[in-house]
């Protein structure tokens, strides 16, 4: 198994736990729980390989991810015991999960030979794609769009971090942690500090808090 294959199946536990974790949050069962889990795994890639003109889409060709979305799914369900004590943590396996599904998204563009330009975009609707549709179906504002979280742009920024190493030849597996850990650091950095995006409003136009 190449090193981009054990990030993307890493990316699909903490994924598959994040979503478990926001089903706890709002007090679901199980079946409810697998729905997010399996949403937020794969909406994203799913987007994605629809865009890039990708058959069959990647899950269909692999059925190993719904068999690790499901195990880890169903540990996490059965070991959380008090939801209040796991919530302040719910952002650590998706900001991990953020990361990697970024990285994920970039690689897969890269190989079709698409400028960077869209590489890093793929990599954003790989990495938020799958928590949207999340959102939606718990009847929550899409994270990406509300309270003005770093969220995309932590994706945007660790895309152009990853194109700029490359440029300056650093090597792949190097490549691959740096930007990760840039992305997951810049999540962890914005929520310990509450750093925002301005937000718009009607009558003020952008407004910092």
């Amino acid at each position: 198994m190449t090193a981009i294959e054990w990030f993307d199946y890493t990316g699909v536990v903490v994924f598959a736990i994040a979503g478990v974790f926001s089903a706890a949050e709002r007090r679901m069962d199980a079946f409810g729980a697998l729905v997010l889990a399996y949403v937020t795994c794969l909406g994203g890639g799913t987007i994605r390989d629809v865009l890039l003109n990708q058959y069959p889409i990647f899950w269909m060709k692999d059925l190993s991810y719904l068999w690790i979305i499901l195990i880890t799914s169903l540990i996490t369900f059965f070991l959380i015991r008090d939801v209040k004590k796991i919530l302040p943590y719910l952002f650590i396996p998706d900001a991990v999960g953020l990361g990697i599904y970024t990285l994920i998204g970039i690689q897969k563009s890269a190989a079709l030979g698409l400028p960077p330009e869209i590489c890093v975009i793929m990599g954003v609707i790989t990495a938020v794609g799958g928590g949207m549709i999340r959102d939606v179906l718990s009847n929550q504002p899409p994270l990406i769009f509300h309270n003005q979280e770093i969220y995309a742009t932590a994706c945007l920024a660790g895309g152009g971090l990853f194109f700029l190493l490359h440029r300056v030849g650093w090597n792949d597996q190097v490549i691959h942690i740096s930007t990760v850990a840039f992305i997951f650091m810049i999540r962890l950095v914005s929520i310990r500090m509450n750093l925002k995006m301005p937000r718009v409003t009607a009558d003020k136009g952008l407004k910092r808090k």
